[in-house]
């Protein structure tokens, strides 16, 4: 029964996800190849219906944001990959803190978006990711600005400079 879960979350079958969770409320719980659970797969998927169901479940919703994989992510970081944004904005209203979690490689969501050009993601990221975590790098010192300018993204090193903050204002090095 656990790999049907997971394969209806894949797939977006909320309905046999339900029925199944019916007969065993320990699914939410429960994690797949790779550590991921059922809201990663839903988070990286796109299923914003079956996270905002999953986070409602939960009684702890905002434990089960901080759950990681393997790779040190968690759900926000699978769902960067993806750039769906209403999936970002659920998770990110149930637990803001989890932009600034970062995986095994030094990685946020927000360098994850960037990196994958996801212009609205990435907006909705800097809203809730501190400024001092903007300029944190990855592993290989390459920071959001940095991976979306190598990829030519544009729109997103855009974004990223235009920041409503006092982030370039009150850095020491770009006075």
């Amino acid at each position: 029964m656990k790999s049907d879960v997971f394969v209806a979350c894949r797939d977006g079958d909320l309905s046999s996800i339900e029925k199944l969770y019916g007969q065993n409320p320990r699914l939410l719980r429960e994690v797949a190849c790779e550590g991921n659970s059922l809201l990663h797969i839903a988070a990286r998927e796109g299923h914003s219906e079956i996270v905002s169901w999953a986070l409602t479940q939960f009684s702890g919703y905002h434990r089960m944001t901080k759950i990681r994989n393997s790779d040190k992510n968690t759900a926000l970081h699978e769902s960067a990959k993806g750039g769906n944004e209403q999936v970002i904005r659920t998770l990110l209203e149930s637990n803001k803190s989890a932009a600034s979690k970062r995986n095994q490689f030094g990685e946020t969501a927000l360098i994850i978006a960037s990196e994958y050009g996801h212009v609205e993601a990435v907006k909705l990221l800097l809203e809730a990711t501190p400024w001092y975590m903007i300029l944190w790098p990855r592993n290989d010192h390459q920071t959001c600005l940095h991976v979306a300018a190598y990829g030519g993204h544009l729109d997103v090193v855009r974004s990223i400079l235009r920041r409503p903050s006092c982030l370039w204002k009150t850095c020491r090095y770009c006075k």
